[in-house]
């Protein structure tokens, strides 16, 4: 596509873009005409605007939009994303957990927790396989996946502790 969108800027817009762009076009030697300095303003928008779409690739969605903007598949850099390795995934527990600000007893117990959040993560991945070759139906299982567990881990933790916190004070106070 050509970068410009119509209508896009009102004149007093237009105006400062121009404002702006004119000494960059003196510079370079280009006339300093409007047309020539929003032609100029559109190149530094393409060299220099870059987006970041991200889509699920499941279900029909996808595949509507790929069908209705072609542009996506001949126009744009597409970076597939695998699954994560171990280390990964290890690595994104142990951090998610150390940011998360709750306390635990010892280093040994984030680690043995970002231990299990990896199996369990694993074991969903091979679940799903095996889910697919017995049905021939996809289940999909992302890094967003692994991502919502900590996440609810983290606020079941904080809630169960509150509640067992407030259970003991009944028993206590009476």
């Amino acid at each position: 596509t050509s970068g410009d969108i119509p209508n896009l800027f009102d004149e007093k817009q237009l105006d400062i873009i121009n404002d702006k762009f004119k000494s960059v076009c003196m510079g370079e030697g280009l006339p300093t005409t409007k047309i020539s300095m929003y032609a100029r303003f559109i190149r530094e928008v393409r060299n220099n605007l870059h987006l970041v779409l991200a889509f699920s690739p499941i279900g029909d969605v996808f595949r509507t939009r790929i069908r209705m903007f072609p542009s996506l598949i001949n126009c744009c850099t597409i970076d597939w994303f695998s699954d994560w390795p171990e280390e990964a995934l290890f690595s994104v527990g142990k951090a998610q957990l150390d940011a998360s600000g709750v306390s635990f007893e010892s280093d040994d117990q984030v680690k043995t927790i970002a231990n299990v959040f990896t199996s369990l993560h694993q074991s969903a991945l091979a679940t799903t396989e095996r889910f697919f070759e017995e049905t021939n139906r996809r289940s999909y299982v992302t890094p967003t996946s692994y991502l919502s567990l900590i996440s609810t881990f983290l606020k079941l933790l904080t809630r169960k502790r509150k509640y067992v916190i407030s259970q003991r004070s009944r028993l206590v106070n009476g």
